[in-house]
């Protein structure tokens, strides 16, 4: 709020850039604090809530199918076989199976 300027810096467009620029807000006082906060929790509590429920129901889904479960686990587990050690996304996105279950859908 002290230093809106610093907005400009970043990388990509923040939404606080235009919840503060004077001209979007046609006139009317700007935003507090308070609001800014507000808004931030709905904003972030809708885009979980949305995300959320997909991945719940389509998690629900898949383990409602053992075969779809299992090609699923047996695919990632060729780029995952042990634990502890990760593959990086470029590796899970590869895989078509994986893909058309869950990365393309995001």
């Amino acid at each position: 709020m002290q230093t809106p300027e610093l907005l400009d810096d970043a990388p990509h467009r923040v939404i606080y850039s235009v919840l503060l620029n004077p001209e979007a807000n046609k006139g009317l006082p700007p935003p507090t604090v308070s609001r800014l906060c507000n808004d931030a929790q709905t904003i972030f509590a809708a885009g979980s809530h949305t995300t959320g429920t997909t991945l719940m129901t389509g998690t629900c889904h898949i383990l409602r199918n053992p075969e779809v479960k299992q090609r699923l686990v047996d695919e990632v587990h060729t780029v995952w076989p042990v634990l502890d050690q990760a593959p990086s996304y470029e590796q899970l996105e590869k895989l078509p199976f994986l893909a058309s279950v869950f990365i393309r859908q995001m």
